[in-house]
């Protein structure tokens, strides 16, 4: 695995703080059961390893997770950024606590809601929208929470 330099915002941050970050600007929209759903997919590629062998190698990978990256989205990633330095600087913003609850979740081994999901996509938040990615033309979703699309790609035998 080609090891990539961390995202800014991330630098600094331990690893249950960049899990609930990747959570909240990635599924917060979603409620819950959507940060869940994340949550979920993230522990399941950190078992695959394909990612990296740990959360924070997972949630940080290149071109994974849109809300570490400016064109994911401008004012997702600047509120990332902003959330991020509030945590550094030792405090932990309201709106992030649902998220850091979720984490707890995730690593007491809740229920996988995705069905060990290692794929996830957004149809809305496709350019131009509905917009199918190539890994998931012809593939069944093992689950549709909220607005996000769940799929399993690994083969496990």
């Amino acid at each position: 695995m080609t090891t990539h330099a961390e995202p800014g915002p991330a630098l600094g941050l331990p690893d249950h703080a960049v899990f609930a970050l990747t959570l909240h600007h990635e599924a917060s929209g979603e409620g819950r059961r959507g940060m869940v759903a994340v949550g979920c997919l993230i522990r399941n590629r950190v078992a695959w390893g394909r990612w990296g062998a740990t959360v924070r190698a997972v949630c940080l990978a290149p071109w994974q997770f849109s809300c570490w990256r400016k064109e994911g989205g401008a004012s997702n990633y600047g509120a990332l950024v902003l959330h991020a330095d509030a945590l550094r600087r030792g405090g932990q913003p309201a709106r992030l606590a649902e998220a850091f609850d979720v984490v707890g979740e995730i690593e007491r081994g809740i229920a996988d809601p995705t069905g060990g999901a290692d794929h996830y996509y957004a149809p809305a938040a496709m350019v131009p929208p509905g917009r199918v990615p190539p890994w998931a033309a012809n593939v069944v979703p093992t689950a549709v929470i909220g607005r996000h699309r769940f799929y399993r790609l690994r083969v496990t035998g």
